[in-house]
């Protein structure tokens, strides 16, 4: 099936429309016609058109797309949604604290809890298939920080609603690539840290999308 953008998209960006400007070189390098790209990515050679034109802004969709077929990164080093990604997979928080029985307190705790955060807008600006490995990455960390180590009541009930959070955000962007078994147990996963956490109203948004799947 051939997909049209939506209707309403904001104004390309300067950035924007160097990015498309990007995507037409790579594919003139590769040697493929627009037509053609617009068969192999499935959108329409008119959308496509617009993008590469820099009329309508290049969406990390787009550019995944792109991406796969050619086989070649795309978009500049200070593209800004590559920079935020690379910072993501960079050094999750809880990678010094992974130790058994380490424990683990309030710092540690907010700083995941800002990690959420930052996912979600993300989820606003990178494809899901680019997303979904970043955010199962933090999850399980996450969990392995509960299972091992050492924290108060409170910071416990904090770490298992990042977790709940995680898996429900998880659950999103898996059931938005259309891994709907993944979603279905990512989000078991999230009302049972819901659960552990005491944190009735995230357990209360979870159980329904469950049901959904």
């Amino acid at each position: 099936m051939t997909m049209e953008p939506q209707q309403g998209l904001p104004p390309s960006t300067e950035d924007t429309a160097d990015l498309g400007a990007h995507l037409r070189a790579a594919r003139e390098a590769a040697g493929h016609s627009l037509a053609g790209m617009a068969a192999l990515t499935h959108f329409s050679k008119s959308y496509l058109g617009l993008v590469e034109t820099g009329r309508r802004p290049a969406t990390p969709d787009v550019v995944e797309r792109y991406e796969h077929v050619l086989g070649v990164p795309i978009g500049s080093p200070h593209d800004p949604v590559r920079l935020t990604h690379e910072w993501l997979l960079g050094n999750p928080p809880a990678t010094g604290s992974l130790r058994a029985g380490r424990r683990i307190g309030a710092s540690l705790i907010e700083t995941l809890e800002s990690r959420v955060i930052e996912l979600r807008h993300l989820d606003d600006t990178v494809g899901s298939r680019t997303l979904l490995p970043v955010i199962r990455a933090e999850l399980d960390q996450a969990e392995h920080l509960a299972r091992t180590a050492s924290y108060t009541d409170a910071s416990g009930k904090r770490l298992y609603t990042v977790i709940g959070e995680l898996a429900q955000l998880a659950g999103w962007v898996a059931s938005d690539a259309g891994r709907y078994p993944d979603a279905q147990r990512l989000y078991l996963s999230g009302v049972t840290a819901a659960e552990s956490a005491g944190d009735r109203a995230l357990g209360a948004q979870l159980r329904p999308l469950r049901s959904r799947l």
